[in-house]
C-alpha cells in the first residue's frame, strides 16, 4: 500500500536514499537566556523585506497581505475578499526552558470588517506551542484579536506555556473575516522567576538537519505517513488547525486524508516539517491523489496539492520553485511523483497537502 512519501536523492551518493521519518527538531532556549521584558520575536517591525519575502517571517505566495509604512513605522495590512478565507503570516519563537508565562501583543487597526460564523474568526494572533519534534501541543487561552473598527488600538494576552513546550508559533491575520486588518509592533515577553538574562537578542527556532548518511535506505522522511493514532484531527506527526474540513476515512485497510472545501476562496490543509539529511541535493515527493467533484480557482496552482516549502536553520522559508504533486482530474487513485532540487542552505522542507483555493473534495493517502 502507498503512502505520502519524501524521498532525498543524495548529490554524493550513488544511490537514493528514502527519508527517515523525522520531524525537524526545533532549539531550546537556555534558561535566562532572554532579559525579563525583551521581545523574542525575530524582526517585529518588518525590515528588510523584498516584497513578500520577510526576514525572520513565513509569507505564503497567495497571502494578500502589504507592508505599507506610517509615521515611520511598517505595518503589514491584510486583506481578505471573502470569509471563507485566510491570509496570515507566521513566526516560529523558542522560549527560554524556565518560562512558564508568555505575553503576546501588538497592534491591530481593522477597516470595514465581516466577521464570520465562529467567534474567532475574526483578525488575530493565533497561538500554538510547539514541542522538540515540531508538534503542537494542545492548549487553550486568549489571543489578541478584535471585531471593532478604528484605529490603531494595543492588544495583549497571556497565556501559561504547557508541559514539554519549547517554542510558539504566532500567525496574525485575517482569519475566515472578510475586510482589512493591519498589524504592527507584536511581540512575544517570556514572564517567569528565573528570567535574569545574561545577554540575549530576539530569538526564533533554529532547526536542525540530519547527519550526512544517517537515512537508512528504504525509509521514508514522512512521519506517520498512515495517520495512526489519530483523535479526531490531532494526528501524531501532523499539524492540523480546527478550523479545517478535514477527516480520516478507512479503506480497504488504508487510511487516507479526505479534504472538503466549499468554495474556492478558501484554503484546507495539514502541515509537516521535516528535517533533511546534509547530504541530500535532490528530494522525491510523491503521493496518492484521488478526487471528487472538483472546481478549481482563477489560477493554475490552485488545486488539490501538496505544497512544498524549503527552510532554513532559522526557520525561514527559501525561495525555490518546481514541481509539486497536484492533479486536477476527477477520477479514482492515482499516483504523483516530482523530483525538487534542494535549495542552498536548507535544512528542512515543509509539506501541506489539501486543497489549495479549489472547491470539491480530494483524498491524501
Amino acid at each position: 500500500m502507498s503512502y505520502n512519501s519524501l524521498h532525498p536523492k543524495s548529490s554524493r551518493l550513488p544511490h537514493s536514499l528514502l527519508c527517515s521519518a523525522l520531524l525537524a527538531l526545533l532549539m531550546v532556549v537556555p534558561a535566562g537566556f532572554a532579559f525579563a521584558d525583551e521581545n523574542l520575536v525575530e524582526n517585529p517591525s518588518f525590515e528588510g523585506a523584498v516584497g513578500k519575502s520577510i526576514p525572520g517571517w513565513e509569507v505564503a505566495d497567495w497571502v494578500r497581505m502589504e507592508l505599507e509604512e506610517e509615521d515611520g513605522v511598517t505595518h503589514a495590512s491584510f486583506n481578505n475578499p471573502a470569509i471563507t478565507g485566510t491570509h496570515h503570516i507566521g513566526q516560529v519563537v523558542s522560549l527560554p526552558t524556565d518560562t512558564s508565562r508568555i505575553e503576546i501583543a501588538c497592534d491591530i487597526r481593522v477597516h470595514e470588517l465581516t466577521r464570520g460564523e465562529e467567534g474567532w474568526q475574526l483578525p488575530r494572533i493565533t497561538v500554538d506551542f510547539l514541542d522538540t519534534a515540531g508538534e503542537r501541543i494542545p492548549s487553550s487561552g486568549p489571543v489578541p484579536q478584535t471585531d471593532k473598527e478604528g484605529g490603531w488600538k494595543r492588544f495583549t494576552a497571556e497565556r501559561d506555556v504547557p508541559d514539554g513546550a519549547v517554542a510558539v508559533r504566532i500567525t496574525p491575520g485575517l482569519w475566515f473575516a472578510a475586510g482589512r486588518a493591519d498589524f504592527r509592533d507584536i511581540s512575544v515577553k517570556s514572564i517567569a522567576s528565573g528570567t535574569s538574562g545574561a545577554s540575549a537578542s530576539g530569538s526564533s527556532s533554529a532547526l536542525q538537519a540530519l547527519p550526512a548518511g544517517s537515512v537508512p535506505e528504504g525509509e521514508n522522511l514522512v512521519k506517520n505517513s498512515s495517520f495512526e493514532g489519530a483523535s479526531g484531527k490531532s494526528i501524531p506527526g501532523w499539524e492540523v488547525e480546527d478550523w479545517v474540513r478535514l477527516e480520516l476515512e478507512e479503506e480497504d485497510g488504508a487510511t487516507h486524508a479526505s479534504f472538503t472545501n466549499p468554495k474556492t476562496s478558501g484554503t484546507q490543509f495539514m502541515a509537516q516539517v521535516l528535517a533533511l539529511p546534509a547530504d541530500a541535493g535532490l528530494l522525491e515527493i510523491s503521493t496518492d491523489i484521488r478526487v471528487h467533484e472538483l472546481t478549481v480557482g482563477e489560477e493554475g496552482w490552485q488545486l488539490p496539492r501538496i505544497t512544498v516549502d524549503f527552510l532554513n536553520e532559522a526557520g525561514d522559508r527559501i525561495p525555490s520553485s518546481g514541481p509539486v504533486p497536484q492533479t486536477n482530474k476527477v477520477d479514482g487513485w492515482q499516483r504523483f511523483t516530482v523530483e525538487r532540487d534542494v535549495p542552498q542552505g536548507a535544512v528542512a522542507v515543509r509539506l501541506q497537502p489539501g486543497m489549495w483555493f479549489a472547491a470539491g473534495r480530494a483524498d491524501f493517502r
